[in-house]
């Protein structure tokens, strides 16, 4: 819908603001899809039976048009597709929440909800504290009662809307998983086998700083403060490309930021674990020799 703003210059014709714009049959419309009212009021029953010139209008495009501004009571103006017809002067009288119309992964548009009798086709929604599924046939025996030739189509569940929006990204989302994990567990592996094979090279050494007098404690500490430094610095370099290379993946995640804390301390904690690990059975091995037996071993 085009229109301009009352009180503001005229702009070129075709160059006006847009708005998405939703015609409405009935005042629970709102409250049947969680839509909560934030300033204003809903549409009355003789607004919408009379198709009045009030709007409600969602937050982003109260803050566009009126930045600091209450907009309850400001008006604009349609403008008409066809230049021959006049403009129709509409009054605000609510705002809503902004809602994401179109799908979950793209912003809220600027939204006008207008009174409306006269369509072509009509969408009914229900709301239901049961399994909404166990309706559709009273449904569609109402709506037929009225007119028994009107054909009821598209019946679908509001969970059903959202599998068929989100069903191509959470396969993406299952693949990435999965190839994340074995990337896991690679390194898992990998750093289990190089820290490993280190301490059993160091075996000589170590047999050499005990026979000189170093304690247990002391060679076990060496070892393990050796080995997690090794992978801290690893850490430290994997998760800022990890930081960084997270902005490509944005378009697969809702609700979630690519950047969860969450999730780097727990890979983390998994790694520094597996480092632990890779050092301590080998050293607990060798300082358990004897320190002349360890100065034999290759």
């Amino acid at each position: 819908m085009r229109f301009t703003v009352e009180g503001e210059p005229v702009p070129k014709r075709g160059s006006e603001p847009t708005a998405d714009m939703r015609g409405i049959s009935s005042p629970s419309y709102f409250e049947t899809l969680g839509i909560s009212l934030v300033s204003g009021r809903n549409f009355t029953a003789d607004e919408i039976n009379q198709n009045l010139p009030v709007i409600v209008i969602n937050q982003k495009l109260a803050r566009r048009l009126w930045p600091n501004q209450d907009a309850i009571g400001k008006h604009i103006w349609s403008v008409p597709a066809r230049a021959e017809k006049d403009p129709v002067q509409l009054t605000v009288v609510g705002v809503v929440r902004d809602t994401r119309q179109m799908s979950v992964e793209n912003a809220a548009r600027p939204e006008i909800t207008r009174p409306m009798q006269d369509y072509t086709y009509l969408t009914l929604a229900v709301r239901s504290a049961s399994d909404p599924t166990l309706l559709t046939a009273s449904i569609k025996r109402q709506i037929w009662t009225l007119d028994k030739d009107l054909p009821v189509f598209d019946v679908l569940t509001m969970q059903d809307v959202l599998d068929d929006t989100l069903g191509q990204r959470r396969f993406d989302s299952f693949l990435m998983s999965v190839f994340g994990g074995l990337a896991v567990v690679l390194a898992c592996v990998g750093i289990y086998g190089v820290l490993t094979t280190t301490v059993v090279q160091q075996t000589r050494e170590i047999g050499v700083r005990m026979a000189l007098g170093a304690s247990r404690a002391a060679v076990l500490k060496m070892i393990m403060g050796q080995g997690l430094c090794w992978v801290s610095v690893g850490l430290l370099i994997g998760l800022t490309a990890g930081f960084l290379l997270t902005r490509i993946l944005a378009s697969l995640l809702f609700g979630v930021s690519p950047a969860s804390l969450l999730t780097y301390v727990a890979v983390s904690a998994v790694m520094l674990a597996v480092a632990a690990a890779a050092c301590c059975l080998p050293a607990f091995r060798a300082i358990r020799i004897d320190p002349m037996r360890a100065l034999r071993y290759e």
